[in-house]
């Protein structure tokens, strides 16, 4: 099984089992073990030997009946429990509107309060949990696309982080698993910090310190970890301190997050993190109030009020998921409103048909005398039939309607592809994809490279009319971008080279290599498995990112491109070949117009000749060169090989025999003279076999 798909499995798995724990550590909260609202809280201490009150909210009902903190509880209904968990057991066994009499020590005197358990209020955790479960499906949503990727990771941890505060710090008694329930509470508490800390030392970009040390970033984790279990664990009666702990570590990620914003150039990126900025200052501020201020602000504006501004922090998770989409790290922006706007379009369609088919199915049950079962079933499948057109029609609009742009250019690429197969000029392919690509995405610039096996490299063929790239070419090596490109076969991102996972083997000449291009997405040009080129494409003159819906369309474009290149050179390789053909046969003409015309005639004998070459041409000679009314010249030869080159020798060597039989009368001093003009300019692998005989008719 793929590594990437693995990871989708894992995040899935953890995900629903918290949503699980959430939603029933929740519901035994709400409805299994109803607690008394006393507004007060207490914690054993061994010290005394007792339970000591940690907390009274002075106008809550403890507070009204004179419980003050540090009171010491020694006794409830009369009973002395040694266990926090047995006090707990015994007040959830109570109901509302059920009495309880506590009795407690402060000093030397010993005083009674007797409270009426309350009906629990429901708002704030169903509030707090709903708040949690959409921290966690923002991060889910994020990490779900690139789980392998650092800044979708670190999202999810930081949600994760919210989540278990929010969805879990309720927790029931009567929950199955509490214990664990009760650690994950004070983990996150732990990383809650530092988690997001930790998040904006790397994004929108990673700081300085990170770049040279990136694993000193898990130092910041310690004072959160150490202090907080102080606070919490070892002196409860500190827990302010753990507050503002986690106060300066949200702190110092607000100031992380406006210098991250004052580096950030491109218009679309400030309006990202302005989102973020706000999301964060309209669902932290609620927090923090209710952190250092619970008691005044329910006081002063009641718990609906306070539920309300709870409510808030919902805009936390929302800011966050939209910058990161809008950012480049996700492209579900498109998915979910298409997703939202189709679903309630085929909801509607299908409500309009159970209305068509129960009306004219009774129509059509009373007109020909049907069952009124089998007229439903009847127009049942009548309109089913038509289900499936119709909503592709309705499908068809709204991309028109809502997405026309990119409705547009995703016509304008598909009819690209099927265009593609129908070139048969690699130069008019080229041009088309760059021109094509160019002006329906609005690319800046659109470069191809294309392998070519004499220099081993990809090399730059094609680029968008206007545009001067410098002329950069890849070599396959290990770890480069092309091995990278190989092995994953699929579109490249390189918005944040830097800081992504994926590249950090990348060689730096790579690196630059990308950057000096301009280049922000690659995708790959495969033909059977064979990397054929790779088209590079820049940043969208829109300053929008491309998202799945993008490279899924340039993947197939740029695989009929390949398949059209393919088809191109084996159309230029046959066009060769036949031009090459039609100069052989050319070359033969001219060979046999060497050869001897006509048959010498010699009265007492006979003498013909004849050459048929393996190939078209070839190396074979032989001649009749007169030396005399009664004497004649008979020469056969061959030189080593066959094809063009050995016809190339064979002429040049009857050039030089007909040169030599002016000069000698001898055979012997003939092929002594070639010899010695053929032996310098005769390759060293070819060599040339030859008789010659002179015939005496006398």
């Amino acid at each position: 099984m793929n590594w990437r798909i693995q990871l989708r499995i894992l995040y899935s798995t953890v995900t629903v089992l918290l949503v699980a724990t959430a939603v029933s550590n929740t519901a035994h909260w709400l409805y299994s073990d109803p607690q008394i609202q006393h507004h007060f809280s207490w914690k054993f201490d061994e010290a005394v030997d007792g339970f000591v009150v940690t907390r009274v909210m002075e106008e809550g009902a403890a507070g009204r009946a004179g419980v003050r903190q540090d009171d010491i509880l020694i006794a409830i209904d009369d009973k002395s429990f040694e266990l926090s968990a047995e006090v707990r057991q015994y007040l959830d066994e109570h109901r509302p509107g059920e009495q309880v009499r506590y009795k407690f020590h402060r000093g030397n005197e010993a005083f009674e309060a007797t409270l009426t358990f309350e009906q629990k209020n429901r708002l704030l955790p169903i509030l707090s949990t709903s708040i949690g479960l959409l921290f966690l499906f923002v991060g889910f949503v994020v990490v779900y696309k690139k789980p392998w990727a650092r800044i979708p990771r670190l999202y999810y941890f930081f949600s994760l982080t919210f989540f278990i505060i929010l969805a879990l710090g309720h927790k029931s008694q009567t929950q199955p698993f509490s214990g664990v329930i009760f650690y994950l509470v004070i983990a996150g508490y732990f990383l809650w910090g530092p988690s997001i800390l930790h998040f904006f030392m790397v994004f929108p970009a990673q700081i300085s310190l990170l770049h040279k040390r990136p694993k000193i970033v898990y130092l910041f984790y310690l004072p959160s970890i150490l202090g907080l279990y102080y606070a919490f664990i070892i002196n409860p009666k500190l827990a302010l301190l753990g507050i503002i702990i986690i106060g300066l570590y949200f702190a110092s990620s607000f100031y992380l997050l406006g210098k991250s914003r004052r580096k950030i150039t491109t218009p679309h990126e400030q309006k990202s993190m302005r989102v973020i900025k706000y999301g964060m200052y309209l669902g932290l501020t609620p927090l923090a109030i209710l952190a250092f201020l619970p008691d005044l602000v329910i006081n002063l504006f009641g718990i609906t009020a306070v539920g309300v501004v709870f409510g808030l922090m919902g805009l936390l998770p929302i800011s966050f998921g939209y910058a990161i989409m809008r950012y480049g790290l996700m492209d579900v922006e498109i998915i979910i409103k298409k997703s939202l706007i189709y679903s309630l379009l085929t909801s509607s369609l299908v409500l309009l048909y159970l209305l068509i088919v129960m009306g004219l199915g009774g129509y059509l049950a009373d007109k020909f005398g049907l069952g009124g079962q089998t007229g439903n079933i009847l127009f049942l499948i009548i309109v089913a039939l038509a289900f499936q057109p119709v909503r592709n029609g309705i499908q068809n609009f709204v991309d028109r309607r809502f997405y026309r742009r990119r409705y547009e250019y995703q016509k304008t690429l598909l009819k690209l592809s099927q265009e593609l197969p129908g070139l048969i000029n690699i130069s008019d392919i080229l041009n088309r994809v760059t021109d094509t690509i160019s002006r329906a995405m609005y690319v800046s610039n659109v470069m191809i490279h294309l392998y070519d096996q004499k220099a081993e490299r990809y090399i730059l063929r094609s680029q968008s009319r206007g545009k001067k790239t410098p002329q950069i070419s890849w070599k396959d090596e290990p770890n480069g971008l092309v091995d990278l490109i190989k092995t994953e076969k699929s579109c490249c991102l390189f918005y944040k080279i830097e800081e992504d996972e994926r590249y950090n083997n990348l060689p730096i000449s790579d690196k630059l290599k990308i950057e000096k291009s301009g280049a922000v997405l690659t995708i790959p040009m495969f033909y059977q498995d064979a990397l054929f080129g790779i088209i590079g494409l820049g940043p969208k003159r829109s300053g929008q990112v491309y998202n799945q819906e993008d490279m899924d369309l340039l993947q197939t474009v740029a695989g009929n491109a390949a398949v059209a290149l393919v088809n191109a050179r084996l159309h230029q390789e046959d066009l060769r070949k036949q031009r090459f053909e039609s100069e052989l046969v050319m070359a033969r003409r001219i060979q046999e117009g060497l050869l001897p015309k006509q048959d010498p005639n010699l009265p007492g004998l006979e003498i013909t000749g004849i050459s048929k070459p393996a190939s078209i041409v070839g190396g074979d000679y032989f001649d009749f060169i007169p030396m005399s009314d009664d004497q004649i010249l008979l020469l056969v030869g061959d030189v080593s090989g066959k094809g063009m080159p050995a016809a190339i020798y064979m002429s040049k060597v009857q050039g030089m025999v007909q040169m030599a039989a002016d000069v000698h009368n001898s055979p012997k001093d003939i092929l002594m003279n070639v010899n010695r003009r053929i032996y310098r300019g005769l390759d060293r692998k070819s060599f040339i076999t030859m008789i010659a005989a002179l015939v005496d008719g006398k």
